[in-house]
């Protein structure tokens, strides 16, 4: 139970991250702003998948079933703060479609996208756990977030919270699919090399 409640919330810090980004009329200012759900999840150790993702197979509590719990659990964070999102601020449904229209017109570069977004992902969490200067910490956890976002790196947890804005449903799951699939071997690939990395 408090794996599904850390996730949930998980899904809801990105969600309020995703809220700051739909509703700035800057990119980047809304790219800063957003860096506020990952900022939240780090520092109350909620179980976001792409960041947990990463140590799949490496690790003996972040297992398979482990993975799927803390996905579902994020999506369903997501599409609690889309419904809230589309009740409380109906003039963003507009903005989250074209986002949306623009994501599905990717393609099959949704994946190597996502396998950026998350390298990232995985450097901030692991600059928040292991940097020993406070600042330092807090501008890799934003940084990273702000670059992905510029870059138009994809992170699946995100586009679900987006997807839930939208009125948009057709071709959203398989991209959705792709954009997990991407996230997961970006994280697993740089995880492992940063493994090798160290023994050497």
């Amino acid at each position: 139970m408090k794996n599904i409640i850390n996730s949930f919330l998980a899904g809801v810090s990105i969600s309020i991250g995703g809220f700051a980004f739909l509703s700035s009329d800057s990119k980047l200012i809304g790219a800063v702003l957003f860096s506020i759900g990952l900022f939240l999840i780090c520092t109350m150790r909620y179980n976001l998948f792409t960041g947990k993702v990463c140590y799949l197979f490496s690790n003996k509590e972040i297992n398979f079933a482990f993975i799927c719990v803390v996905l579902v659990a994020n999506f369903l964070g997501t599409a609690f703060m889309g419904w809230m999102t589309r009740l409380m601020k109906p003039d963003l449904i507009a903005v989250a479609n074209k986002i949306c229209e623009n994501k599905l017109h990717e393609g099959v570069t949704v994946i190597p996208l996502a396998m950026l977004c998350n390298v990232l992902i995985f450097y901030a969490v692991h600059e928040f756990a292991n940097n020993e200067h406070l600042l330092g910490k807090y501008m890799a956890t934003v940084m990273c977030v702000v670059v992905f976002i510029i870059c138009g790196f994809e992170h699946c947890i995100a586009n679900m919270y987006y997807f839930s804005v939208a009125d948009y449903t057709d071709g959203s799951i398989g991209y959705l699919l792709m954009n997990i699939v991407g996230n997961a071997l970006g994280g697993i690939i740089i995880y492992r090399l940063d493994v090798i990395r160290n023994r050497e």
